[in-house]
């Protein structure tokens, strides 16, 4: 016997709302963690590990140390 038609559509619909609730919800995460306006890390690059060499990170700052008050 075959399903009913209506079905399917009704669990095509809540997948799809499904999914849209959790690119909302990662939206969300995103903007209040920042967005847009957090800096990027584009240009940053890992020497190699040593022994080949000091695995030290290289290329413009994004983050100025701070020291740390005891």
């Amino acid at each position: 016997m075959a399903d009913e038609g209506g079905d399917g559509m009704k669990e095509i619909w809540e997948t799809l709302f499904l999914l849209g609730g959790i690119l909302v919800f990662l939206f969300i995460l995103w903007f209040m963690n920042g967005g847009p306006e957090k800096e990027g890390i584009r240009g940053l690059f890992i020497k190699p590990l040593p022994p080949i060499d000091s695995g030290e990170v290289y290329g413009p700052t994004f983050r100025e140390e701070e020291p740390v008050e005891q």
